[in-house]
Formats: structure tokens, sequence, C-alpha cells
């Protein structure tokens, strides 16, 4: 392989695995240590040793993660594990204790590894929802009211985790 052809694959490596491990370990640094000429003299080494580390020791992922459909899944979470915090509380604090607690079976589509686990830890997200138990491709949900449309929710979350990996959940494939 001469040179010229060598040169985009290291780019292309350079630019999605070690330029963004580089800023993630300096901005993580800035934030712990602060931003003193001192600091930032330490950080140089430190930070170039520990993407290097990284690299060595983290597996290349299967599943990549796209960025802005990770960036613009994050208010869907915050909002939903807000919602569900309120919605417990309600629940828990009305006289009348309005609860239907129950089990529903949610049948998947998103591979195992990375997307899978988080979809299982999403769940928990949802108002009054717990993944209790997965087997072929059966996600077990205990939900404290089956009334709830906690079937289309799992849907829009399963959607938006294959987005994130670049997952087809209806096929389990790469978008």
């Amino acid at each position: 392989m001469d040179g010229s052809m060598a040169r985009p694959a290291l780019h292309k490596y350079f630019g999605q695995r070690v330029l963004p491990r580089l800023i993630l370990f300096e901005l993580l640094w800035l934030v712990l240590a602060g931003t003193s000429p001192q600091s930032i003299m330490i950080s140089l080494p430190v930070v170039i040793v520990a993407t290097i580390a990284s690299l060595i020791l983290a597996p290349t992922l299967r599943y990549p993660i796209s960025p802005l459909p990770l960036i613009r899944s994050l208010p869907l979470f915050l909002f939903l594990s807000l919602v569900s915090g309120f919605d417990v509380m309600k629940r828990v604090f009305h006289p009348d204790l309005p609860i239907r607690p129950g089990l529903i079976s949610y049948h998947t589509r998103l591979p195992h590894g990375p997307p899978l686990a988080l979809l299982l830890n999403c769940i928990s997200l949802l108002p009054g929802t717990i993944s209790a138990d997965y087997r072929d491709s059966c996600i077990l949900v205990h939900t404290i009211d089956t009334e709830q449309p906690a079937e289309k929710v799992i849907k829009k979350l399963e959607d938006r985790i294959g987005e994130i990996f670049r997952v087809d959940p209806a096929s389990g494939g790469a978008l």
C-alpha cells in the first residue's frame, strides 16, 4: 500500500477515534482542574497518554454513536426522567393511590449490545416503569399503571436509540 492510499484512512481514523477523545479528555480536565496555565501544561501530556490508553484498551464500537441524534435525544431523556419522577410522586401522595400495576411485554427489534442496553435502561425513565426481564427479543416491563401507553413511548425510545447507534430497529441492520 503506497502512502497516498494510507493517508485518507489515517485521516479518517484520527478524525473519528483520536480527535474526539483528545477533545473530550481535555474538556474533562479543564472542568475538573481549571484553566490555569499550569493546569493546561500538565494536562497536555496526561490527555495524550489517556487518549493512547483509551485507544488501546477500549474496543472499537460495533455500533458507532451518531453525535447529532444523541444531542437531540438528551432533552427527551431528561424530560422523560422528570415526568416519571413527578408522575410517581403524584400517584404515591394521592389519597386513592391510583395505581394499576402489572407486566407488559414489548418485542424489541434492536440488536444485542449497546443499543439494547440503552433501551433497557431508558425504559426506567418512563413514568412508573422498569425493565423486569429480557428473553428472546422480548422485554418484560413492570408498570405502575397498565392503562398508560407504555408500548407507544417505548417504540419512540427504540426509534431514537436506533438513530443514535445508526441502527434501523425494523431490520436490526445499519441505517
